[in-house]
């Protein structure tokens, strides 16, 4: 197979792996773990998918169950305003970068949403879709307009989680739940930068070893200042790792990330400031209630 052809191959089977994990992990998961928090039957849920990304799965899978859903995110453009809308607002990369960038996600996204809808036998519309685009300030609804709020792999990009969690009270109708999964910082891929960077320097983000660039943009928070920052404005109900593949700690299956490299040196440098626990659970979610 040419350099061309294995890379194309290589792009779709990308896209195609991503929405078998939305599909049978993330929303699989999410749904089952708001079905025994909400006391209200999943017909009856109002759901604000905060951080919805520019391929939305939450959004078109609540979607496509008659729940009323809105998805919410400060990205310039949603996959459903085409392609190029999402590069036309970085001018600073060279044109042949944004035509490939643009080839690459088109590819992207054709292949995720094609195995989206063989998994599930849906055809997705895209332009029945609520898709809300903001300023990361204020939401834009009125008090009490859902009464569920997700989102995934978001918190750890608020600079300011007490107002967002204020925010989310705001919004949440008496009663109402949410359930918010994050990317642990502390974990081995909680940097956010590519799975060879972090097996060639395990946790060089908390060592300084890494020669890859700074993780700017992310807030460092730990699991005890997400909680703080929640309950000062709702009932939290909890808040426990989470793996890869969604599953919680004590779940059958939970996989802690990057137990093998935990070794050594690196091991006794590590746990003398940072709880084991913390450094191998890749996420975390917490969950909650609106006082009625």
């Amino acid at each position: 197979m040419s350099g061309p052809l294995r890379r194309l191959t290589s792009v779709g089977a990308a896209g195609a792996a991503g929405a078998t994990h939305d599909v049978r992990c993330a929303f699989a998961r999410l749904r089952a773990r708001l079905e025994e928090l909400s006391e209200l039957p999943p017909d009856e849920w109002r759901v604000l998918d905060v951080g919805c990304g520019y391929r939305y799965p939450n959004v078109i899978l609540f979607s496509r169950l008659a729940i009323p859903t809105v998805g919410l995110d400060v990205l310039p453009a949603f996959f459903r305003d085409g392609a190029l809308a999402r590069w036309r607002g970085e001018p600073e990369l060279p044109l042949p970068r944004r035509v490939w960038r643009c080839a690459k996600e088109r590819m992207l996204a054709r292949a995720y949403y094609r195995e989206l809808e063989r998994l599930t036998g849906w055809r997705v519309d895209h332009g029945a879709l609520q898709l809300v685009k903001y300023d990361g300030g204020a939401f834009p609804f009125d008090d009490g307009s859902f009464n569920t709020i997700v989102s995934n792999a978001v918190l750890e990009h608020v600079a300011d989680l007490p107002r967002f969690a204020a925010e989310v009270r705001r919004i949440l109708a008496p009663g109402g739940v949410f359930d918010m999964l994050w990317h642990n910082y502390y974990s081995l891929s909680g940097n956010h930068l590519p799975d060879d960077v972090n097996a060639t320097y395990p946790w060089g983000h908390l060592t300084g070893d890494t020669r890859a660039p700074d993780t700017a943009g992310l807030n460092r928070a730990r699991p005890e200042d997400v909680r703080a920052a929640f309950e000062g404005a709702l009932d939290v109900t909890r808040c426990v790792p989470a793996d890869a593949e969604h599953r919680l700690q004590g779940e059958p299956g939970f996989t802690p990330e990057g137990a093998e490299l935990l070794a050594g040196d690196l091991r006794r440098r590590l746990l003398a400031e940072y709880p084991e626990d913390m450094l191998l659970s890749r996420a975390f979610i917490i969950q909650g209630t609106a006082t009625a």
